[in-house]
This record gives C-alpha cells, structure tokens and sequence, in this order.
C-alpha cells in the first residue's frame, strides 16, 4: 500500500516531468515550536510572476504564488497549508485548506471572519464563492481571501507593517490573483 505522502510525491513528479509545472525548487522548512515541527523541506515552484515562487499544497490541491523574499516557511505536519515570512518577521502569509465539516456557506465564513478581525475593516466583499475582507490592527494591515465550496474552504491571510503599505500593495494583488483553490486547479485533492 502507497502512503498518502508518496502518492503526492509522485503525483507532483509526474506533474512536472509532463511540464505542467516548471522547475522545483526545495525550500528549508524551520522548525514550528507550536507543532513541534522538527524542520526539512517544501517543494516549491516557478511562477510566471517574476521573483515569486509558487506553492501548491500537495493534501488539499490549491496553489498560491508568493514573493522569494518570504524565505521562512512553517509547515504543519498534518500537510493543510503552510506558512510562509520575511527572515525578520515583519509580513507573513499562511495558506490553508480544510473540510467544509460544518456545511457552512461563504456568507457564513464571511461574518465569521469580519466579527473575529479585531481591528478596522477597510475592505469587505463576498461573492458566489468567495470572500476578501482587509483590517488594520496596532499598525499591522491583514488582507485574507477565502473560498468556500459544499466540501472544502481554502485561503490565505497576508499580514504586513502599514508602514509598508505602498511596497506591499502589489504584493497583495498578486498574491490575490495567483491564489487557485484546490477544486479549481485540477490538481488531485487528498485531504
């Protein structure tokens, strides 16, 4: 019997050598005191935005491109997303997937997430299956993006200075636009 994780492997192998995906690079993964994650490697991609890498989560399916200047990452061990920072600390962007397990709808997900933001909501909109909701608290901007579909909810949050808020603007844009959920990029889906 092929475990779960070799079969992404050689899924994402294949992938590659048909040239779906470009080439491979192996990212260090630091160790996460909160998971006890004790550290190794993420695979992670080209991406047609230059000086991004992109990241395709091998249990849940979804790709997300990001800035190569995010050069720490935090890898859950149960393989739902990643987490992915500037070496000083100072932005971060964590990337998830999941069960839909409480049938809840986007519009659920999107009060859920505008009453839990603790801070000033610049920007809130929700759409068929999607929502984007953008706060500031204690000088610190957080833009999510989230999709929501009758088995799985994926997204991002982007976390950044407000005093960077001029560099980061294109950031978020790109990061928003390269953000793929995972039933909608053909990739299998594990979780």
């Amino acid at each position: 019997m092929i475990s779960k994780r070799c079969m992404n492997r050689f899924i994402l192998v294949v992938m590659m050598l048909s040239g779906m995906l470009s080439t491979s690079y192996a990212a260090t993964v630091l160790p996460d005191n909160n998971t006890k994650n004790e550290g190794g490697t993420v695979t992670l991609y080209d991406s047609t935005i230059p000086g991004y890498y992109k990241f395709i989560d091998v249990r849940y399916g979804f790709s997300i491109d990001f800035p190569r200047s995010f050069n720490r990452a935090s890898m859950p061990t149960n393989g739902d997303g990643g987490t992915f920072s500037l070496s000083d600390g100072t932005a971060a962007l964590s990337a998830w997937g999941g069960h839909n397990a409480l049938d809840q709808t986007v519009e659920d997900v999107y009060q859920q997430v505008i009453k839990s933001a603790g801070g000033d909501i610049a920007y809130a909109v929700q759409e068929d299956d999607w929502y984007v909701v953008s706060w500031k608290t204690g000088g610190v901007i957080t833009y999510e993006k989230g999709f929501v579909s009758a088995k799985y909810r994926n997204g991002f949050r982007l976390s950044y200075p407000e005093s960077r808020k001029s560099e980061f603007n294109s950031i978020v844009e790109n990061v928003n636009r390269s953000f793929v959920p995972g039933w909608k990029t053909g990739y299998k889906i594990w979780g």
